[in-house]
């Protein structure tokens, strides 16, 4: 009987250690797959920083460009309002005549 149970003993230990063995593996093949995940996830951080790095390289060169345009603009309107300014000393000097035609009082009373 000693013989015996030697032999479910060994029968014991040889099927935990096949449920070792194949958990082992099963674990290994999955972290094979996480390791492989994160390389994916890795590879696709990389790509999306660098698209993050273009579109901030192209928002900066579009804040440039609209900052250009305000000054061109800005500019235009100084040049505006000092032709205006020009323009209405040039009318006050000489004494509100202007070249358009004009009535006089007298034809107003006649």
């Amino acid at each position: 009987m000693e013989q015996h149970d030697d032999f479910a003993r060994l029968a014991r230990l040889e099927s935990s250690v096949e449920k070792l063995l194949a958990g082992y593996n099963a674990l290994k093949r999955q972290k094979e797959a996480l390791e492989a995940r994160l390389a994916d996830r890795e590879a696709e951080i990389q790509r999306l920083r660098q698209t993050i790095d273009g579109m901030q390289d192209e928002k900066k060169t579009v804040h440039q460009r609209v900052s250009g345009l305000l000054s061109s603009i800005e500019r235009w309107e100084e040049e505006q309002a000092g032709e205006e300014a020009q323009d209405e000393a040039v009318a006050g000097e000489a004494g509100g005549r202007s070249d358009g035609p004009q009535l006089s009082m007298m034809a107003l009373d006649g």
